[in-house]
């Protein structure tokens, strides 16, 4: 079938109800079989013969598997991050502290240190170094993935090896932060973090293709889904220096616990794409 028919078969076979998340699925399997835009299509000459290849693609789907575990990837701050399943699938919401952090951060570094808790698929870590060497090409970066899982960070190393190559020395520290000590061989001038807040009670009422597929450890939060954020706040001087730029990310209506656990420092809270209250920044020179 030719490219508008193809589409047009992707877009009537997926069962996805959301019809504006059904369009960005239809999109994305194209792209992705074709290596073109949909938008293309007008002049894209040619046609599309490997129709069963989609057709397990689409009735994996339509049985609720997140598209993003099928095809191994998810796009991120305009980059493709490798996935498996021991990786919560990254969020464009998630962009938003990126973005302020780069806003925020010094520019002129020779050096800079980023720790990223709680990294999983690395994308935080790995946007901000790849932003940050875009504005400072000579500065040297380290940059540690710090996660419980062993799987999760051998997919955070692959990701900085196809994204950052040489540019980055990319460290992997396997801790479990609730229990283990935070003790590393140098403190980080940047601290990223965005680790489970979803409180465990409501794990059972999330999206089917979240607490099906999505990691569990990554997901739960705690009792109140902040048992995280009380022992970064603990911890967060041991591995931090006087003046280290520090973002982290939360859940729906958090903000007002967040800014009770990191008291001791003036946060600045950002809104999500649908103007919900998801991050926020601090220096820890900051009071």
């Amino acid at each position: 079938m030719d490219y508008r028919a193809f589409f047009a078969y992707i877009f009537s076979t997926l069962e996805t109800r959301d019809v504006n998340e059904k369009k960005a699925e239809a999109a994305w399997i194209f792209q992705h079989f074709t290596g073109k835009s949909n938008l293309e299509i007008p002049i894209l000459d040619g046609f599309f013969t490997d129709i069963a290849s989609v057709d397990k693609v689409i009735k994996e789907r339509n049985n609720g598997i997140p598209l993003a575990y099928i095809l191994g990837y998810k796009s991120f701050y305009g980059r493709d991050f490798q996935l498996n399943k021991a990786c919560l699938i990254p969020r464009c919401d998630s962009e938003i502290l990126i973005e302020n952090m780069l806003m925020k951060v010094e520019k002129t570094l020779s050096e800079i240190v980023i720790f990223d808790f709680c990294c999983g698929s690395g994308c935080l870590g790995i946007t901000f170094a790849a932003q940050y060497i875009l504005d400072n090409p000579s500065c040297k970066i380290c940059l540690y993935f710090i996660d419980i899982s062993d799987a999760a960070l051998e997919m955070s190393l692959k990701n900085a090896e196809k994204i950052l190559k040489n540019q980055v020395i990319c460290k992997n520290i396997p801790m479990d932060i609730m229990n283990d000590k935070w003790d590393f061989d140098r403190k980080c001038d940047v601290f990223i973090s965005n680790p489970p807040y979803i409180p465990s009670i409501d794990i059972d009422k999330l999206d089917n293709t979240v607490k099906d597929f999505e990691p569990k450890i990554a997901l739960d939060g705690g009792a109140d889904g902040l048992k995280f954020y009380r022992k970064i706040a603990e911890n967060i001087g041991k591995v931090v220096k006087s003046d280290t730029l520090c973002g982290i990310e939360f859940g729906i209506m958090q903000e007002v616990m967040i800014k009770e656990i990191f008291q001791s420092h003036k946060l600045a809270f950002y809104k999500d794409l649908s103007h919900i209250m998801r991050c926020a920044t601090f220096k820890i020179d900051e009071y």
